[in-house]
């Protein structure tokens, strides 16, 4: 028998063995590609010093509200009033803002990973460290199998998205991003930290104008963010990006003229390289709504309408008199509901109004829950809340915004050079609302 030939009979009768000993080795791999991952990633995010350490969702919607909250108020400056005509006073000629959410394409898969180490670049990252990064990216395939059959595709753009390094690398793309903006923009321009809100791939851009040459000035700031963005392998879709715009003034109609067009229907911001940007009256924006009109209330419709589909999906669990104890479902309508109910409206603020309606969706809840529909059972609703001792909205929020006061305390204690102007305003902003909140008379409606 021809040895050669009896190797390859050997090769074909243990197939199974081979592909268990590969899978094996894969997974020592992994285990050890995991271990370095997490300490890689400790070392890339303090090497990084981002200015935004330990802030999360609620930091973003509030930054992004605080932009809406001034606004409101430079409306009211700027507002038409006949008494001021009769004193002399005169309209300012332009006044407005805009705020774009920029959307991306795919932003994980599709970053250029030349970028990527000219991030790590920009932030003195150490060559050990740096080379564990591009060994990690190198010679990428996406393996997929099914039935017994495997195929490698090739990668080469794009963070693993699942890497114990993606937030850190993603976060020094970011700042690259950042520092490019500022560079187009000019020495004289604003910081981009100051327009401009980022968590994770949601870019958000607000700003505000009083002429047409800052009106210009703002329209460049937003192609230099989209340019910024193509430049590190980011696609960015002008079309499904959403735009909200308040303008006011004796000079509107010829803003109007020169910057917007409508096209199918839908009124568009025209930017000086011809990129139009859809307007709307109100957009989504990490589960709050944003506008320069009563987002606080539009907020608490969302809210409801979110946490009504989620009871809904819970239902039959929640509302049937045989699957669980009350004790029980009133702990799964906490996490999965009313965490639902309350999301982002202690960045926010609500207003009496949007109160009622929480407490009042509240109220309904509980009542389908428990069976004690106030129209057989005659208990009012305050009776109903301490029943079950159930926290009002009200009291939940309160407590959520002292909590929120001193997070923000710890992170200005953790480091106190980052951004003081930031943190001053954001939390003389939430002690506000939360005293606002306080002297709400409101009771649970039904």
């Amino acid at each position: 028998m021809d040895p050669q030939a009896g190797q390859a009979s050997h090769r074909h009768e243990k197939p199974e063995a081979h592909r268990s000993h590969q899978r094996a080795r894969q997974s020592a791999s992994r285990r050890s590609e995991d271990s370095h991952c997490t300490s890689t990633a400790g070392e890339l995010t303090a090497s990084a010093s981002i200015c935004l350490r330990q802030r999360g969702v609620r930091d973003a919607i509030a930054k992004a509200c605080q932009h809406l909250d001034f606004v409101q108020q430079l409306r009211q400056v700027h507002r038409r009033d006949l008494h001021k005509s009769q004193r002399g006073a005169r309209q300012a000629q332009l006044s407005g803002a805009l705020t774009i959410s920029v959307d991306l394409s795919k932003a994980f898969d599709s970053v250029n990973r030349h970028e990527l180490v000219a991030a790590l670049n920009r932030l003195g990252t150490d060559p050990v460290t740096k080379e564990l990064v591009v060994q990690l990216h190198s010679e990428t395939s996406c393996n997929m199998g099914t039935s017994g059959l495997e195929i490698q595709v090739p990668t080469s753009s794009g963070i693993k998205q699942g890497c114990k390094l993606a937030p850190a690398l993603w976060s020094a793309l970011t700042l690259l991003v950042m520092s490019r903006m500022e560079q187009k923009w000019g020495p004289d321009s604003k910081q981009a930290r100051d327009i401009l809100t980022v968590f994770a791939d949601d870019f958000l851009l607000q700003e505000t104008f009083s002429s047409f040459p800052e009106l210009q000035k703002v329209l460049l700031r937003i192609e230099a963010l989209f340019q910024s963005l193509e430049d590190v392998g980011l696609e960015v879709n002008p079309t499904k990006s959403k735009a909200l715009l308040m303008v006011q003034g004796t000079q509107q109609s010829i803003f109007r003229k020169k910057h917007t067009m409508r096209k199918e229907k839908q009124l568009h911001i025209v930017l000086p390289s011809g990129h139009k940007i859809p307007i709307h009256h109100k957009l989504t924006y990490l589960g709050v709504q944003l506008s320069y009109g009563s987002y606080k209330d539009q907020t608490v419709d969302y809210r409801i309408a979110q946490a009504q589909g989620k009871f809904e999906l819970l239902r039959h669990i929640l509302c049937s008199t045989k699957a669980l104890e009350a004790s029980k479902k009133l702990e799964i309508w906490r996490v999965y509901v009313e965490s639902s109910l309350l999301h982002g409206l202690v960045a926010t603020g609500i207003t009496s109004s949007g109160l009622q309606k929480l407490q009042s969706k509240y109220s309904r809840m509980l009542r389908s829950i428990f069976k004690q529909h106030q129209h057989y059972s005659h208990i009012d609703t305050k009776t109903l809340f301490e029943q079950y001792k159930v926290q009002t909205p009200q009291a939940v929020l309160i407590s959520q915004m002292k909590n929120y006061q001193d997070a923000l305390d710890a992170c200005q204690k953790y480091n106190p050079d980052q951004n003081i102007q930031w943190y001053l305003g954001l939390r003389g902003r939430i002690v506000a609302l939360q005293q606002e909140l306080q002297s709400n008379k409101t009771l649970p409606g039904v």
